[in-house]
């Protein structure tokens, strides 16, 4: 029987002496559709966010993840995303009545954000849209891998519906191609509607 890790995203992360953190994204290589290293959001004023290579794993749950290191350790990741904040003029609009409307130069904050991306590899979180071959039909849960070659085996699309979400699991060869921020299936809708329940893993 094959044997299946899979990496939620948003979940606790917790080192050998204690919660870290928390999930954040997944850097995959697209070609080799390979789980390469997760990002974490340590538990700290700061809540600097670091690469971890997907090594470090050493158990994870439905919710949670597990790091073979500590705290200090987790300290000395590289930084996944600098934040600087810069002033931007702009003019801000008031609509009056009758389709009047008047503006006046305003200055506000804007957060612009540098992501470390390793080159080649891609970046995905739980605002990654999957797409399927007639449309769009949910955002990315989290992904499974072998835990032997950090190949994806499946990932999990969470469709939202007026039931509710549903999260269906998805094999890895549905994949078509990626994107920056989506993941491109061969199959339709109904397909994946036809799919097994993610708390129905092969």
């Amino acid at each position: 029987m094959e044997i299946h890790i899979q990496i939620p995203l948003n979940a606790q992360v917790s080192c050998l002496d204690g919660e870290c953190g928390q999930s954040q994204e997944l850097i995959i290589d697209p070609k080799d559709q390979r789980v390469t290293h997760l990002v974490v959001k340590e538990r700290t004023k700061e809540q600097i966010e670091r690469l971890v290579p997907i090594g470090m794993i050493s158990g994870t749950g439905e919710n949670t993840i597990s790091l073979c290191c500590n705290k200090d350790d987790l300290s000395g990741f590289e930084i996944f995303c600098e934040r600087d904040v810069v002033m931007r003029h702009m003019d801000n609009v008031v609509h009056g009545e009758k389709g009047t409307y008047y503006s006046y130069p305003v200055t506000r904050q804007i957060v612009i954000e540098n992501k470390s991306i390793p080159k080649g590899k891609l970046s995905f979180d739980q605002n990654t849209y999957i797409e399927a071959s007639d449309g769009r039909v949910g955002k990315l849960e989290r992904m499974l891998i072998d835990p032997n070659t950090t190949s994806i085996t499946h990932f999990v699309v969470n469709e939202g519906s007026l039931l509710g979400p549903r999260e269906v699991n998805v094999p890895v060869t549905a994949i078509d191609h990626f994107t920056s921020d989506a993941i491109f299936l061969n199959l339709s809708k109904k397909e994946i509607r036809e799919l097994r329940h993610v708390h129905s893993l092969p």
